[in-house]
């Protein structure tokens, strides 16, 4: 805020159903609501309808379980239930961002003649006050304007909400490899298979650094008065048919597979149908309609029962949570309860016991509606989309798409967690390149015997250390307006490793298409230089680039592929380690002199780097190693017939006189 000089526009719900926005590069508009009842709708008109492309994160209306995106050229095909809306015009991007919070819950839809703007609120004391419930801002960079409009949004509500950047740092586990349970052993998994799975990746050579058992551990029991047959929460212990030593039990042998952190899942309400009547007894939980037992309607005993729920997982030696079914705690509302309500005394609760009983905030799934971003507070990593449906046709596609339109505004308020994959699913390598570089968690499923080494070997060093990018993959400009299933277009995201700019690009067209397109240092945000080194993993070193060069490319169907953009320096760059997808991740420190280039690794492996001087001799570790240069692109090419092997390494390349 400290940017910016707000407008405040304050509107009364009794007299007002038509409003004109009309922010400034310098001024973002902010909209209040006075009090009103139950609910109401106002049409917004835009000062600026010069619209040309409009990205919407709106709530999914069939199962409103996840957030999805929908790309508009008018305003009247704005999705039912949007609450961000990212617009592209002549000049500049604006931002409209529903503030869902504080007893009123608010969503955007298109009509002919602007946005209609949904707002419902409920009885509470919050009912009372005057609320913002609408920010629209404007600007010429398209990253900044979005950074800005979380910031603002998160300062205007209130509560628990902290931008990520605030919140504690990650612990140095979730650096390394994880496997979950859920992906392919779904509901069924029990204490064999996880030990089994597991085992089967030690003796692979990939020890996970944590492990998270998935939904089907709990104790559960069918309510008799839901015509469904809803499960419920009936205990905090395992079910004992599939655990028969407990939680414990799969703990401990775990540690003797030397994994040393273990976390579960369970769902916002204990479980999708509520909790069991007698386990409700004890924390006085209300009944709602359907006589389902919830949590959420008093801070207090809500609190009560996740502190005495974690510190019981906390004994069996569990050490962080997984929390799931979000988006269907509003289901759970009756009359006179407010869902922001709900949602902010669950997300209080759960951290506050987390924080104590963990040391650390939990992972939150299934979490995008808006009535709930506002209360996350310390909880740092969030799912950003629907699973990925490896069975469905355009399962990983869709789940690619959506998991980056949504983490492009999300990123800046939570981790983005883009689930756990298969290495030997189909599309497998696809999946890989799109987790390698996320700059976030990398948790894979594989049951036992199914691992695919060649794709681990590409971002997991010998050593279990996890090749990362050091901040979220982000669209590129040119695909934050495209819908890459139905487009023929190239879906280009970039991130960064240190100094070097990291392209990672999708043919996710349905169908066989070969997909033709570019790629620029200009693709990357911020990428500092004014010649660089292209490297692509399939195909190797390209050629060199200035800053506003582009080159051809093309990705056959369903292929993906990794472009790194090296800054070239009196003729130098080091390209880095090329077997892996992030081929920087290697290096520690490269120093470069008249006589000489040092380049410190993690690992001893095969690296690429591009030299204009002539060389003299390659020494690691002092000794005299092969190599081999190709003086018609200056490419120097170390180790390339020797086998990855464990511990730093400290190469020097001597140039002749």
């Amino acid at each position: 805020m400290e940017c910016f000089q707000l407008m405040i526009t304050r509107i009364c719900s009794d007299k007002q159903k038509t409003i004109t926005l009309e922010p400034s590069k310098e001024q973002p508009v902010v909209l209040f609501i006075e009090p009103f009842i139950h609910s109401h709708r106002m049409l917004i008109k835009l000062a600026d309808e010069s619209m040309a492309h409009a990205l919407c994160a709106y709530l999914h209306q069939e199962t409103e379980a996840f957030t999805v995106p929908f790309w508009v050229e008018t305003l009247n095909q704005i999705p039912q239930k949007s609450y961000f809306i990212l617009i592209r015009q002549k000049q500049g991007y604006t931002v409209y961002f529903c503030l869902s919070h504080q007893d009123i819950s608010v969503s955007l839809e298109g009509t002919n003649e602007g946005m209609m703007l949904q707002l419902v609120t409920g009885t509470s004391p919050d009912a009372a006050k005057i609320r913002p419930v609408l920010l629209c801002l404007t600007g010429d960079d398209l990253y900044e304007t979005i950074q800005q409009a979380m910031k603002l949004s998160l300062s205007l509500t209130g509560g628990m909400g902290k931008l990520l950047q605030e919140k504690l740092a990650p612990p140095l586990w979730l650096d390394s490899l994880g496997w979950e349970s859920g992906i392919a052993l779904g509901a069924a998994v029990s204490h064999q298979t996880i030990i089994e799975s597991v085992k089967s990746l030690v003796d692979a050579g990939y020890p996970p650094g944590f492990v998270l058992i998935d939904e089907g551990w709990q104790n559960l029991e069918i309510n008799p008065k839901d015509k469904q047959g809803k499960l419920l929460l009936s205990s905090f212990e395992a079910d004992l048919s599939r655990f028969p030593k407990g939680i414990r039990g799969v703990v401990d042998d775990l540690a003797c597979l030397g994994i040393t952190h273990v976390g579960v899942w369970h769902g916002m309400m204990g479980y999708r149908g509520g909790i069991h009547r007698e386990l409700a007894r004890a924390y006085r939980l209300p009944c709602d309609g359907k006589n389902r037992f919830f949590l959420g309607c008093d801070l207090g005993y809500t609190f009560r029962f996740f502190y005495d729920y974690y510190e019981y997982l906390r004994q069996q030696g569990v050490s962080f949570i997984k929390v799931g079914d979000q988006s269907s705690v509003a289901n759970f509302c009756r009359e006179g309860l407010e869902v922001t309500a709900l949602y902010k005394n669950l997300q209080a609760a759960m951290q506050a016991a987390a924080s104590i009983q963990f040391n650390s905030a939990h992972f939150n799934t299934e979490c995008l509606r808006n009535e709930n971003l506002f209360y996350w507070g310390n909880s740092r990593i969030a799912r950003t989309a629907e699973d990925i449906d490896v069975t469905h046709p355009d399962g990983v596609n869709r789940a690619i798409r959506n998991n980056l339109t949504n983490s492009l505004w999300l990123q800046h308020l939570m981790q983005p967690d883009f689930d756990a994959w298969l290495t030997c699913a189909e599309h497998s390598e696809t999946l890989a390149i799109f987790h390698a570089l996320s700059g976030s968690i990398n948790v894979i499923g594989d049951i036992a015997g199914e691992h695919n080494k060649t794709l681990i070997n590409k971002f997991v060093l010998p050593c279990g250390y996890l090749l990362k990018a050091d901040k979220p993959l982000t669209l590129c400009q040119e695909s934050v307006f495209c819908n890459p299933l139905e487009e023929r277009r190239i879906y280009k995201a970039f991130t960064f490793k240190g100094e070097y700019g990291i392209i990672g690009a999708f043919n996710l067209i349905s169908g066989n298409r070969s997909l033709h397109g570019t790629v620029s240092p200009r693709d990357v945000e911020g990428l500092q230089g004014d010649l660089f080194a292209l490297f692509s993993h399939h195909n190797g070193f390209i050629k060199l680039l200035e800053k506003n060069e582009s080159v051809a490319i093309t990705l056959k169907s369903h292929q993906s592929d990794v472009f790194t953009l090296a800054p070239v320096r009196s003729g130098i760059a080091v390209l880095g380690g090329c077997s892996f997808f992030l081929s920087p991740g290697p290096l520690l420190e490269v120093h470069i002199d008249d006589e000489s280039i040092h380049i410190t690794t993690i690992i001893s492996t095969k690296l690429l780097v591009y030299c204009e001087r002539q060389i003299l001799e390659v020494r690691r570790n002092g000794r005299n190693i092969p190599w081999e240069y190709e003086s018609k692109r200056h490419i120097l090419s170390i180790d390339s017939r020797s086998p990855c092997v464990t511990g730093h390494a400290l190469y020097t390349i001597t140039f002749e006189s």
